[in-house]
């Protein structure tokens, strides 16, 4: 897979779509910008939309890998965070995802949303076969988005946070592509 042929992901309420290198401003406006939204992630707040600008450019470029989605409303069409794999293991089939809403969007079950659709696709088009996610224990909903779907508590851990400086509490869960279809009641291809 590439970023050029990354496909559009559906959902009821979102869509999940390739960067264009027009999206920094509402990157910006819309989640990078909010120190709030920052305070759980590895990046530091964004200051200027420039900073928004480069990103929008490096996702949509590949820069950080072929699966970069930006999430966006249905209903109005804006960019409210993105979801991707932070890395990948190709030979292995394994892949770390990370994501994130703008504040304006937390506790409506869109985050569920957009994972559970990313998953199926890594799964069932993709054929990977364990997908990994992290969270900082200060920040229990991300943990609870991914209890939801289906992912299992591995350990807890500390993790280095250069752009922050300082080591940070998380814990690890993961899903298999077995347990995947398990808990989807479909058949394994």
């Amino acid at each position: 897979m590439t970023i050029n042929n990354l496909p559009t992901l559906t959902t009821p309420r979102l869509t999940l779509r390739r960067f264009s290198e027009q999206d920094g401003q509402q990157i910006f406006d819309n989640y990078a910008s909010d120190p709030m939204v920052a305070r759980y992630v590895t990046w530091n707040a964004h200051t200027s939309p420039e900073q928004s600008r480069q990103l929008a450019k490096a996702f949509h470029d590949g820069s950080f890998g072929a699966y970069q989605w930006a999430i966006v409303l249905n209903q109005t069409g804006q960019l409210i965070g993105n979801i991707s794999l932070v890395e990948t293991d190709a030979e292995e089939k394994n892949g770390m995802f990370g994501y994130v809403l703008g504040q304006k969007w937390w506790n409506m079950g869109l985050a569920t949303e957009a994972l559970t659709e990313t998953l199926r696709f890594l799964f069932e088009e993709c054929g990977f076969e364990t997908i990994t996610g992290e969270y900082a224990i200060l920040n229990p909903a991300s943990g609870k988005v991914m209890e939801k779907c289906g992912l299992e508590f591995v350990r807890q851990d500390v993790k280095l946070v250069p752009a922050k400086n300082k080591q940070v509490d998380i814990i690890v869960r993961r899903i298999t592509r077995d347990r995947w279809y398990q808990i989807n009641r479909k058949e394994l291809p």
